[in-house]
């Protein structure tokens, strides 16, 4: 079970952080985008975590691709913090790179890959629980067609397509 008692303050004190960063009027240098940037991610992330460890808690009640956009989404917006965070560390540094760089596109290609596997692991489970077989602890069951309903069962319990 999750328990959301740092995220809602979290959330509030980020909310408090904003409004005083945007009562000011700032220069447009790019320490100040990044910041901002960095805690716009941040809230979505928490908003994300919320969601997705509610979908997550009630899995049963949800349908399986909202539980799965909601982790996704989730996900997206922590690598993209990551990387914000990264940025912003290489900016404070004075050692932000040319966004034509090779360090740059390193840094890029990197994070491009990270969310590319995260946006593809609904296919690619997906593609996995269509399997025409199942395996449980004390057997392996196969079935003739690939279709959903197919499912495995133990003490009772029936999930579908889990492998």
């Amino acid at each position: 079970m999750f328990h959301f008692d740092f995220t809602f303050p979290s959330i509030l004190i980020l909310l408090i952080f904003l409004y005083f960063f945007l009562s000011e009027p700032r220069l447009p240098v790019r320490k100040n985008r990044l910041f901002f940037l960095l805690v716009l991610v941040e809230l979505l992330v928490l908003l994300f975590d919320i969601l997705s460890s509610n979908a997550d808690m009630n899995y049963q009640d949800l349908p399986i691709w909202l539980t799965a956009v909601l982790n996704m989404a989730y996900f997206v917006f922590f690598l993209a913090r990551i990387l914000l965070y990264f940025f912003y560390t290489l900016n404070i540094l004075r050692r932000f790179p040319d966004v034509r760089s090779p360090a740059m596109l390193l840094y890029s290609s990197v994070f491009l890959i990270s969310e590319l596997l995260v946006l593809s692991s609904f296919s690619i489970r997906t593609a996995i629980t269509a399997v025409p077989f199942t395996i449980s602890f004390t057997s392996v069951s196969f079935s003739t067609c690939c279709s959903p309903s197919s499912s495995f069962s133990s003490n009772g319990k029936s999930f579908p397509g889990v492998i």
